[in-house]
């Protein structure tokens, strides 16, 4: 297979240059597979979001609009039980959902790439004071095992949901 034939869609991410810096904002991630968000930071972005808007004298939006526009809920099966997270919506290449916002994902939506809604080419995270849980935690410098997992974040819904019942 030629150089062209190869769907750079799928090809390896360009090594670090420099681990020992630690995430340097490269958004390889942010292209790939947008972070979860932890149990309270989607009401933390909700906050930050209407601050910055009223800051710029732009109208503020209710939660369910931001939802509605930008997220959707993800999941993982833990032991036969589905647990429920909010993700930021994926974009395709062509600029489109993956699948619609404020929508339960499907099985299919998980093992998908796509760039986050949140991420520009030029400005890179356009909501980095108020980012997920898992962006904020994650670093690719890091074994695996020291980053957070889905199962790691989701446990954390699963955690909130039973001291609210």
């Amino acid at each position: 297979m030629s150089e062209d034939e190869i769907n750079p869609y799928f090809a390896d991410p360009e090594p670090h240059p420099n681990p020992a810096l630690g995430c340097i904002r490269r958004g390889l991630c942010c292209r790939t597979n947008p972070g979860w968000f932890a149990p309270g930071e989607v009401e933390k972005l909700i906050d930050w979001w209407n601050l910055r808007a009223e800051a710029r004298g732009e109208p503020t939006v209710e939660p369910r609009e931001l939802i509605r526009q930008f997220l959707i809920i993800d999941w993982l099966e833990i032991e036969g039980e589905r647990i429920d997270v909010f993700a930021p919506v994926k974009l395709a290449r062509d600029g489109l959902p993956l699948e619609p916002p404020a929508s339960r994902a499907t099985g299919l939506y998980g093992r998908l790439k796509g760039r986050c809604v949140f991420f520009d080419d030029a400005a890179g995270c356009t909501i980095y004071a108020a980012r997920p849980f898992e962006c904020r935690a994650y670093d690719c410098t890091n074994h695996p095992d020291d980053n957070p997992t889905h199962r790691s974040i989701a446990m954390m819904w699963k955690e909130a949901a039973d001291e609210e019942a």
